[in-house]
Parts: structure tokens; sequence; C-alpha cells
């Protein structure tokens, strides 16, 4: 099963001290990740308002 990763859980991920591991939490199977167009734009969005 593939999973789509939504914006929080994006900024979730980046804000966390580990990402890897959270990554490996949120898929412990290894299964492809998908991000969408959409979703990139919107941490694009909130990265610049929030000078990151």
């Amino acid at each position: 099963m593939n999973l789509l990763f939504d914006t929080n859980i994006i900024i979730s991920i980046a804000r966390s001290t580990n990402p890897v591991k959270a990554v490996e939490l949120l898929n412990p199977n290894a299964e492809l990740i998908y991000i969408s167009i959409a979703s990139i734009a919107e941490v694009q969005s909130i990265a610049f308002q929030n000078n990151w």
C-alpha cells in the first residue's frame, strides 16, 4: 500500500528532532510515499511566510 502524506504530516516531520525516525514510525514497511503538488505548494508558502 502506498502512502500519501498531507501538509500537516510533512510539516510535523520537518519540525521533528529526528525526521528519519518520524518517517520510520509513520511508514514502518518502507512503502512508497507520495506528496501532492498542492501539499508542496502549501509547505513552500508556509515556509516563506515564516522565513524558514
